[in-house]
């Protein structure tokens, strides 16, 4: 009988637990380099590469969502319970919807054409208030949902 190997565990570094921290203090879903600033600040011995690492880490331990918006650069979410997000077409920037927005059954089950469902993703695109009224620069990101 073959003995099952369990997955590494993974530390919990003054570094990777910060991280976690400022992700889960925010509802801005900031990119690595909107990451680095207030990391930087708080611990000032954090590289990029240790940034890098460690967001990897979070995103295969399940503690983390990294979202992948095309023609942006990734972005991270410390909320991982089932959301939607809207994401702004021109600047990228990424907000949860409401939860009251949307109500499709979290527990989908089945096929789709032979595919056998894990999961859904579902996102809405759109343009934020700040590109509508003709910004996109860095304050950008920390405008709010309107509903």
């Amino acid at each position: 009988m073959k003995k099952r190997i369990s997955p590494p565990k993974r530390r919990r570094t003054r570094q990777r637990m910060a991280i976690l921290e400022e992700l889960c203090s925010t509802t801005l879903h900031p990119n690595v380099a909107e990451l680095y600033g207030p990391l930087k600040s708080r611990l000032p011995s954090i590289s990029m590469s240790t940034l890098y690492r460690n967001l990897d880490a979070l995103r295969q331990a399940g503690d983390i969502l990294e979202l992948q918006i095309p023609g942006h650069n990734k972005r991270y979410d410390g909320r991982t319970t089932l959301h939607y997000h809207v994401i702004c077409e021109r600047c990228g920037a990424v907000r949860d919807v409401p939860e009251d927005y949307v109500s499709l059954r979290p527990g989908l089950r089945g096929e789709i054409d032979g595919f056998e469902l894990t999961g859904f993703r579902l996102d809405f695109i759109g343009i934020c208030p700040s590109c509508r009224n003709g910004g996109s620069d860095a304050r950008a990101r920390s405008h709010v949902l309107e509903n």
